[in-house]
């Protein structure tokens, strides 16, 4: 298969400019493309957003292909969608951060509910409703939830504040 990134829309692959990244190798099994935004995150990120579309396909019509595609991030905010988990592994003493955003044209004054079921382990939820922390921790945070054990940990916020929330 031919794996192909587009930070625009979805690539095409017969249009070259409609894609950023590519890796057209064959006869091997396992095919990696690397995105680093260092040097341009404004191109590819709007407010600290960064969005991709990949496509994956066979180099002939008549093929078939079966696969397994893996997305992981580096320290970036990984966003929620309302009412729909997700499950992420994180080290100890590591942090992984999400966003969710409040938009009160979807919902006037909402609760919000940030619950994490721990699989294995021990979990804390730091919660920033600040833009200037999008990165909250054990010292720098708004809401907090530290259960102790393998219970579930959970920040509720009555009415909450549109705009973005920032969860670590």
């Amino acid at each position: 298969v031919s794996v192909y990134v587009g930070s625009q829309s979805i690539p095409n692959p017969n249009n070259a400019t409609s894609y950023d990244f590519s890796n057209l190798q064959r006869s091997i099994s396992i095919k990696r493309i690397l995105v680093n935004n260092t040097g341009n995150a404004n191109k590819f990120c709007v407010s600290h957003l960064c969005r991709y579309y990949v496509a994956i396909c066979t180099p002939h019509e008549e093929e078939t292909a079966e696969f397994a595609i893996l997305a992981t991030t580096n320290g970036g905010q990984i966003p929620l969608f309302d009412g729909q988990p997700i499950s992420v592994q994180v080290n100890g003493n590591e942090y992984e951060y999400f966003s969710i955003a409040i938009d009160y044209a979807y919902k006037d004054k909402p609760a919000l509910e940030v619950a994490v079921t721990p699989m294995s382990g021990d979990v804390d939820i730091y919660v920033s409703d600040e833009d200037g922390n999008q990165r909250p921790n054990s010292t720098h945070y708004s809401f907090k939830s530290e259960q102790t054990g393998s219970a579930t940990d959970s920040v509720q916020i009555v009415e909450a504040e549109q705009g973005t929330y920032y969860i670590g």
